[in-house]
C-alpha cells in the first residue's frame, strides 16, 4: 500500500487536482497503523492524520487469530503468515524523528477493543506526543473492534480532518 499511495496515488492527485498545501490521511485499524506509518515516514507529505481503533500492538499483545488472518507482515525468510521481527522494524513510532515538520493526529479508540487493547493505543499516542506532535486522543467506554463502532467515531475524524485542514493559523 505504501508504494502504491506514495509513488502513484499522491502524484496522480497533485497533477490533475488543485490539492491544498496539507494533505491529511485516515484509517480504521490496520488502515490506522497505515495512516500512522506514512504520517510519520512522510512528515513533509501529511500533516494530519486520523486513527480510528489502530492496530498499534504491543508485540506481546497482538492476538493469534491476528497472526494468523492477517498477511500484511508475510516474511518470504521466516516463510510465516506474521513476522513479529517485520512488524516491529515497520511500526510507527519508528518513524519518529527530529524532522520540523510535526503532524497532527487524532485518534479515537474504545476501552471495549478486545483486539486492540486500549493501553496500547494509549501507549502509542503518548510516543508521538512526546515527539512534540498535536495529538487529540479519545478514549470510549463504549464500542468494540467492530463496523458499528466504526460508523459512529468516523463522523467526528472528518469533522477534526475537514476543521484541520481549513483552519486558518
Amino acid at each position: 500500500m505504501e508504494s502504491a499511495i506514495i509513488q502513484d496515488l499522491l502524484p496522480c492527485l497533485l497533477t490533475h487536482y488543485p490539492i491544498a498545501n496539507e494533505i491529511g490521511i485516515g484509517g480504521i485499524s490496520m488502515g490506522g497503523y497505515g495512516a500512522a506509518r506514512l504520517t510519520l515516514k512522510y512528515p513533509q507529505l501529511f500533516s494530519k492524520a486520523f486513527l480510528i481503533s489502530p492496530a498499534v500492538w504491543n508485540i506481546r499483545h497482538i492476538p493469534n487469530f491476528i497472526h494468523d488472518s492477517i498477511h500484511a507482515f508475510q516474511d518470504q525468510d521466516e516463510q510465516t503468515n506474521w513476522s513479529v521481527n517485520l512488524y516491529d522494524m515497520l511500526f510507527p513510532t519508528n518513524y519518529l524523528s527530529s524532522h520540523s515538520s510535526k503532524p497532527n493526529f487524532y485518534i479515537e479508540s474504545s476501552k471495549e477493543d478486545k483486539v486492540v487493547p486500549i493501553q496500547d493505543v494509549i501507549d502509542f499516542t503518548q510516543k508521538i506526543s512526546s515527539n512534540q506532535n498535536k495529538v487529540q486522543l479519545i478514549t470510549d467506554s463504549f464500542g468494540a473492534h467492530e463496523w458499528s463502532y466504526w460508523q459512529k467515531t468516523i463522523i467526528p475524524a472528518y469533522i477534526w480532518m475537514i476543521d484541520q485542514l481549513t483552519r486558518k493559523e
